[in-house]
């Protein structure tokens, strides 16, 4: 969701950096299951490993890019928005009602803080 002007709003439902997908958590958690909380200090301690950083660090901006971006349906006409800067880790947020009749919709900004979030 990008604003492009005084009251209008562009929303890209491809969105970039192309985010995890349940199917890949699955995967992701079925090939870390045997290291993640399990097993003995002994296991990790071996010379010969078999772990693929490179995988590791692709799972983890695929997570960071699903969350940068986010939008929950909480019903048919309504969204909420949470997007974080990359630059800058500021989060915005932001409902969004939608006017299926005419084909628009309205943004309205949410401001919550730390304090109100403890």
């Amino acid at each position: 969701m990008q604003r492009t002007g005084d009251g209008r709003w562009h929303f890209d439902d491809v969105g970039h950096g192309h985010p995890i997908t349940r199917e890949e958590i699955e995967q992701l958690w079925n090939m870390s299951g045997a290291h993640l909380h399990r097993g003995s200090a002994k296991r990790y301690l071996r010379k010969e490993r078999d772990i693929d950083f490179l995988a590791i660090t692709r799972a983890k901006e695929k997570i960071r890019n699903l969350v940068m971006d986010h939008m929950i349906v909480l019903s048919q006409t309504s969204r909420f928005h949470v997007h974080v800067a990359r630059d800058s880790n500021d989060i915005s947020c932001h409902f969004i009602f939608l006017d299926l009749e005419n084909g628009t919709a309205t943004v309205e900004p949410y401001h919550a803080s730390i304090a109100e979030m403890s």
